[in-house]
């Protein structure tokens, strides 16, 4: 017989079927999505399936999506530092280490490593997919290092603390750094469980200085004018 759990599991997964229908049409024709769909279209272009796989290989919570996302906005940024404010194990790292290796570009990393295991795994990450000194990195709170920062940002990928006084300081210190051009990128922008790094990004969203490019999933995604 039937769980009589899977009758109740069934109908619930039916009648969530037209929002999640809906959302992904959403995704793949709403006009804010466009930038992730470009992203997804260079990466195929620009790196072999081989080498995707390879760096989907390590541990973390940045999405797939996100990925691709974060390699593109770095392969195709204005010369500069790519900034990373959080990295754990290093997944968003290595493709942002892949988009600067191939343009001759360097990325500055920091993290406290709180998170257990996040040190020991970043390093392994680092040894395997050969950093070198195409990384420094700060084991340090972000403020620690932006504070006293003062060199050109190309791209700053922000997903460290997400209590609103610590995003705050994250954008206080380092977007003033950015160029022309360059993205700014904020990790769980549209989580309730955040609502500290939603009302962050709302003083970059009324800041002329910046075209907020829209939110993508969950991550806010803005360009400095």
């Amino acid at each position: 017989m039937p769980d009589a759990k899977e009758g109740p599991r069934w109908l619930k997964n039916l009648l969530r079927l037209p929002r999640r229908t809906a959302q992904s049409l959403r995704r793949r024709f709403g006009r804010q999505y466009a930038l992730q769909r470009e992203a997804d279209r260079y990466v195929r272009r620009e790196l072999p399936s081989e080498r995707v796989a390879q760096l989907l290989w390590v541990d973390g919570t940045t999405s797939a999506a996100n990925c691709r996302l974060l390699y593109y906005l770095a392969a195709t940024a204005p010369q500069g530092e790519i900034v990373e404010v959080g990295s754990y194990k290093g997944k968003s790292t290595v493709w942002l280490v892949e988009a600067a290796r191939r343009r001759g570009m360097h990325v500055t990393s920091i993290d406290p490593f709180i998170k257990p295991g996040g040190e020991e795994g970043f390093r392994r990450t680092a040894e395997r997919f050969a950093f070198g000194p195409l990384v420094t990195s700060h084991k340090a709170l972000s403020h620690d290092i932006g504070a006293t920062w003062s060199q050109p940002i190309s791209m700053l990928w922000v997903d460290g603390c997400h209590e609103f006084p610590a995003v705050m300081q994250d954008i206080t210190d380092f977007t003033p750094h950015l160029v022309s051009g360059a993205a700014a990128v904020f990790d769980d922008a549209r989580s309730d469980q955040f609502p500290g790094v939603v009302q962050a990004i709302q003083t970059l969203i009324q800041d002329d200085r910046f075209q907020f490019a829209g939110i993508l999933r969950h991550v806010a995604v803005f360009r400095r004018k």
